[in-house]
């Protein structure tokens, strides 16, 4: 990513256009935390620490259990492709360990965008809508000439993202 942060004015509009996403029974779940500048910084390096720390990770919504078969194939080709193109040998630690702290640290976007939604509807329905409307958001944001990422790594913390960014504890962070 450049480094610039994106506009307020930018993010409000693609968020504009992302809201009108499709959502499961109309319940448009999701609530957003738009994050720059100081308190996206700290929080980088709050989540980075979690992960050099060795903290087990442990996301609000459930982590996938183990893949086989062609999922776990897929999964696998995606891994050795990426590894591939960014120069990391399947055999050098030293260098995974760094792509997942620079994905902790949402690849150093000068912007981020964290999605959660009520417990009360944090369910199948609510994890639909959020893909819905985090694909629309990446989506959108290629029309304001903005290039997105959608990542896993940094809510696998949702207790330092609360802390840092106020998101409530009724929230679930997606």
């Amino acid at each position: 990513y450049k480094p610039t942060p994106v506009p307020e004015e930018t993010l409000a509009q693609v968020l504009e256009i992302a809201i009108r996403a499709p959502s499961a029974m109309n319940i448009q779940p999701w609530k957003f935390a738009i994050l720059g500048g100081k308190v996206l910084d700290e929080l980088k390096e709050a989540l980075q620490e979690q992960f050099l720390a060795g903290v087990e990770p442990h996301p609000d919504f459930a982590r996938l259990p183990p893949l086989s078969g062609v999922y776990r194939n897929r999964q696998v080709e995606l891994g050795k492709s990426l590894f591939q193109l960014m120069d990391i040998a399947r055999e050098d630690r030293g260098k995974r360990i760094e792509w997942t702290s620079k994905m902790t640290r949402f690849f150093d976007a000068p912007n981020a965008i964290i999605i959660s939604a009520d417990k009360e509807v944090s369910s199948f329905l609510s994890i639909f809508s959020m893909g819905t409307v985090s694909q629309t958001i990446t989506l959108a944001a290629i029309n304001f000439g903005l290039g997105t990422c959608i990542e896993q790594g940094p809510v696998y913390y949702p207790e330092v993202i609360r802390q840092i960014t106020g998101i409530p504890e009724s929230q679930k962070i997606a």
